[in-house]
């Protein structure tokens, strides 16, 4: 059951600082902020735009905007989430505070509900459960106009086989399509990136593989299959890579932590993406707990 965080809680530390990495720390939304657009219409665009594109007719009653002075982030009621301030060392970064939003693998319980219902997508190798989607939009510092958005969605799979040993194997993809807002923006996106961050109090995890594993400097956009393995299993994920493609991984005492990014000088009229796939375990019978974000920065924007 997801739970709702309360932002009088957002004192709260979320996460242990992690040196060269990626540093959670609570923060205090702006309630003074005010956009150009409503809360109801920027739902709407993101619903519109999620029929327009992939087919799906999206319930704009089932979200809601958790706002701060420079970015909004549309997500489900139900969704539980935090404000929090991440920086990303070796580029790429990511200032200031945001909204991300936390969540789990699926119980076995539920594991089993969607593997019954046909909502889960069973193959000769990672299940995938399905998948939580969001967007994210990047505001302009002094004028509160939208600059570009981020539509993005992670997905829990399992990687257990028989003999495969105790622990509970997952595999953890994230995707992310970013775009600048070409109706009121002259200028165009620089960063698009997604990140996922163990909570302080969910099990041990262990690394058994990510993707990307290497800097990727492109002189035009191709498809790029990330791929990990995890004994008998194996997962991957397809996206469209372009100009620049980063990541970050922390170290054994930080698995789970990720971070990919697409990167560029400025890019107005065409889309971008970024996607990662990471593979870890969890003692038996343990769930995983995570923060998820996803971003898009604006050319020239001052938390780019």
């Amino acid at each position: 059951m997801k739970r709702k965080a309360s932002v009088v809680a957002l004192a709260l530390i979320l996460a242990v600082i992690l040196p060269m990495s990626i540093t959670t720390t609570s923060a205090v939304a702006d309630s003074s902020s005010t956009h150009t657009y409503s809360d109801e219409k920027l739902i709407q665009r993101y619903v519109d735009d999620i029929y327009n594109r992939e087919g799906v007719k999206l319930d704009p009653t089932d979200f809601e905007v958790k706002s701060t002075s420079s970015s909004a982030l549309v997500l489900r009621k139900d969704s539980e989430y935090s404000l929090i301030s991440a920086s990303v060392a070796g580029g790429g970064r990511a200032r200031g505070a945001r909204f991300a939003v936390a969540a789990s693998p699926p119980t076995a319980e539920q594991r089993r509900m969607q593997e019954a219902n046909g909502a889960a997508t069973i193959q000769q190798d990672t299940t995938w459960y399905v998948p939580t989607c969001q967007r994210s939009y990047d505001y302009h510092p002094l004028t509160n106009k939208i600059l570009g958005y981020a539509d993005w969605c992670f997905q829990h799979g399992t990687m257990n086989y028989a003999g495969s040993g105790t622990d509970e194997a997952w595999a953890l993809r994230m995707w992310a399509s970013c775009a600048s807002n070409v109706e009121e923006a002259s200028i165009g996106i620089k960063v698009c990136g997604v990140f996922s961050i163990p909570r302080g109090d969910g099990p041990s995890l262990k690394w058994t593989g990510w993707e990307p594993k290497s800097t990727r400097r492109l002189d035009r956009c191709e498809d790029i299959t990330l791929g990990i393995a995890y004994g008998l299993v194996s997962a991957s994920h397809t996206f469209k890579g372009c100009e620049k493609v980063d990541y970050f991984k922390g170290d054994d005492q930080q698995a789970g932590l990720f971070h990919s990014w697409w990167e560029a000088n400025g890019v107005r009229d065409e889309k971008r993406e970024t996607a990662s796939l990471i593979g870890y375990t969890s003692p038996q019978g343990t769930t995983p707990e995570f923060w998820y974000d996803g971003y898009v920065c604006s050319y020239e924007h001052l938390q780019c």
